[in-house]
């Protein structure tokens, strides 16, 4: 079907693609063209991480096939475009597609550029042994270094808190005289150790006429972890002083770090300072704070968890790590019933079900009692013993 000339022609519908694909004969792809149509269907994907895997694998699909009829019509892709396939390869969590295509790119003898090469790390940025590796790749193929695939490799150590590598990047930078951005500054400042590093960073942003976004905000806070005293001055200094604007983000962030701290309090205290609306993710962070904090089941931290529960359901936003959290309060003081109820009430990940299943069966065996046969043909089905 990849080599029916009709579908080629089907494609000559998309205006992204209009220009680029020939019906007869050899061309090469208008480069720019096609890599702009390509990064635009990236960008409409908007969060992937809320896009279920069966949904990626088949855009993923609908990627093959698009790019297999090109190549039946014997289109020639080019750098930017194979640069903007990787990434959205990347996108969809297919990092093995997207080093098939940097493979196919160099069989077909198109040349990879720094972008392509940055966009490699992106795809690879939870393994640094790749990283390093694309990084010699590059160095052999005598490609320049630029500030896109510096920034990469930054993300990539900062991310995994690797200070040394950081640093090294850093030196390398200005040895080599490579600009830096909004974005070198931000992870540089998610490897920062301390308050007053960050602020260092934020003076060298100053002597480049560069002004901290909210990027920079999240990421700093972010990188003081359970420091949570650093993490409210950096949201102090960079709101008050810098005029940084903060989002949900910023909160979601500095929420972590309080429970990194086990300080869960402290993040119910700033509940009022939270925009709304609140995400899942938000609501989920501030149930489990409430949770760690309550000594009772009817106590004012207990009743929130069960307000902010309650809120999430009629928005509703509420998501199964929601219901799981508000399910541990109800673990926590053995309320058997409610735990039953919730289970019963939703469909869950067979993950989800495991776990609160086998919950609700030690209950029941500490109770000296049997569930009821819904429950255990549930129990039967996720092999959760009686």
């Amino acid at each position: 079907m990849c080599g029916n000339r009709s579908f080629v022609k089907s494609l000559l519908s998309d205006p992204f693609w209009a220009e680029n694909v020939p019906v007869g004969g050899v061309r090469a792809l208008n480069d720019t063209r096609t890599a702009q149509a390509l990064r635009k269907e990236s960008e409409a994907f908007g969060n992937t991480r809320s896009i279920s895997q069966s949904g990626r694998r088949r855009m993923m699909r609908a990627l093959h096939f698009k790019l297999s009829a090109l190549r039946a019509a014997r289109c020639r892709l080019g750098v930017q475009t194979y640069t903007a396939i990787i990434m959205l390869a990347g996108k969809l969590n297919y990092p093995n597609d997207a080093d098939g295509y940097f493979e196919q790119m160099k069989k077909e003898r198109v040349d990879p550029d720094s972008r392509t090469y940055a966009a490699l790390m992106r795809v690879h940025s939870n393994s640094p042994d790749k990283v390093k590796e694309l990084w010699v790749d590059m160095k052999k193929e005598s490609i320049t270094p630029t500030t896109i695939v510096c920034n990469s490799m930054l993300q990539c150590f900062s991310e995994r808190g690797d200070t040394n590598m950081v640093k090294s990047l850093e030196s390398a930078m200005n040895s080599d005289k490579i600009e830096k951005n909004e974005h070198t500054y931000a992870f540089l400042m998610l490897a920062a150790t301390s308050y007053e590093s960050v602020k260092q960073l934020l003076s060298k942003m100053h002597e480049q006429s560069l002004k901290p976004n909210t990027v920079c905000l999240n990421l700093a806070i972010k990188g003081c972890g359970a420091r949570y005293h650093d993490a409210e001055k950096v949201l102090g200094m960079m709101t008050e002083h810098f005029q940084v604007p903060s989002n949900i983000d910023t909160y979601n962030t500095l929420i972590s770090c309080y429970r990194a701290a086990n300080v869960p309090m402290r993040a119910i205290s700033i509940m009022e300072a939270i925009p709304h609306p609140m995400n899942s993710y938000t609501v989920n962070q501030l149930i489990a704070c409430c949770v760690t904090a309550s000594k009772a089941s009817d106590d004012k931290y207990s009743r929130l968890a069960s307000a902010l529960f309650a809120d999430a359901q009629s928005k509703p936003i509420a998501s199964d790590r929601t219901f799981v959290a508000i399910f541990s309060l109800y673990k926590k003081f053995a309320l058997l019933d409610k735990m039953e109820k919730l289970f019963l009430g939703r469909d869950y990940s067979p993950k989800i079900s495991f776990s609160m299943l086998s919950s609700i069966s030690e209950l029941h065996k500490r109770n000296g009692t049997v569930p009821d046969i819904q429950l255990r043909a549930a129990m039967k089905k996720y092999s959760v013993v009686v």
